[in-house]
């Protein structure tokens, strides 16, 4: 499986570092079915120069409605493939991508959207970056209504447990790291993300070019 280059400098050196943890994300990749899935790429630390203790945070779009059976089949392949360093922070469905890549994202959004390594969907990942909105696709309504009310249901089972198992994370995290490490599970139909303190503090002192070219 190789990486689908998408604003990348093929001229930078990347640190052995970060291609194993590139190698990582990519055998996560490898395990977990594409269907109903547009896009999986490595966003966070690894999308720039990581530390060799931080984690690979996966970002993954879903299919229109299908975003918690995704993550269901997301939590059973890191299962199989029994890696640790593999973090599930980022899912969002193609709806909520579409509002999110043409809505007000701060600078420090921008620039991390452009920094992430697409592993599969690079030609859609590229739309949303180049236009910053994308139409699903909404052939097939009858299909897609009766794989929603499936989602749904996979919904009200999943979202519970990885609200209290993110927040028990956090206050294992706290212990061994400070207040600094705290984060919160955002969980919706359309999308599930961790939202850390430190991003966030790092967020509002960014001073970065917030223009997205």
């Amino acid at each position: 499986m190789q990486i689908e280059s998408i604003n990348y400098n093929g001229r930078s050196i990347m640190s052995q570092s970060k291609i194993r943890k590139i190698e990582q994300a990519m055998n996560f990749s490898g395990f977990l079915k594409k269907k109903w899935v547009k896009f999986i790429g490595i966003s966070g630390s690894v999308s720039y120069e990581p530390k060799e203790d931080d984690d690979v945070d996966v970002f993954i779009i879903s299919e229109k409605c299908m975003l918690w059976t995704v993550i269901l089949r997301a939590l059973i392949a890191r299962r199989i493939i029994k890696d640790k360093e593999i973090c599930l922070s980022l899912f969002m469905d193609a709806d909520y991508a579409a509002d999110f890549y043409s809505g007000n994202m701060s600078p420090l959004k921008k620039m991390d959207a452009k920094k992430v390594i697409p592993l599969h969907g690079s030609d859609y990942y590229q739309e949303l970056l180049n236009r910053m909105k994308f139409h699903s696709n909404n052939d097939n309504n009858q299909n897609a209504s009766i794989l929603g009310i499936i989602d749904f249901a996979v919904f009200l089972f999943l979202a519970p447990f990885l609200y209290i198992k993110t927040q028990i994370n956090s206050h294992m995290d706290i212990i061994r790291k400070g207040e600094s490490a705290k984060f919160s599970p955002r969980i919706s139909r359309k999308y599930f993300y961790l939202d850390s303190e430190k991003y966030r503090k790092y967020e509002m002192d960014f001073k970065g070019d917030d223009s997205y070219e």
